[in-house]
């Protein structure tokens, strides 16, 4: 249950911080997964025990996010360039 929540925090942190903007600045991109790890880091200091996942997890999905958002970004921008360059 709190997985989707922490993906749409994530993606909110992103579009709040300018990581949806053209041009793809990947620092907006890093500068918004970081800040939505402290919102959920929060978040999670104030939950029940039972709610609880591993801070670890936490981290863990915080480093494959933003590379896996990054490399995604990239592509599809270098991707539809090159649609657009015939």
């Amino acid at each position: 249950m709190l997985l989707p929540i922490y993906n749409v925090l994530w993606l909110l942190a992103v579009y709040f911080s300018g990581g949806y903007d053209k041009p793809v600045r990947v620092l907006k991109i890093i500068r918004g997964i970081f800040v939505g790890t402290g919102i959920i880091l929060i978040m999670y200091a104030l939950l029940p025990e039972g709610y609880r996942f591993s801070r670890a997890l936490n981290s863990a999905r915080c480093s494959l996010g933003t590379r896996k958002f990054i490399i995604h970004k990239i592509d599809f921008f270098a991707g539809r360039n090159q649609e657009h360059a015939y």
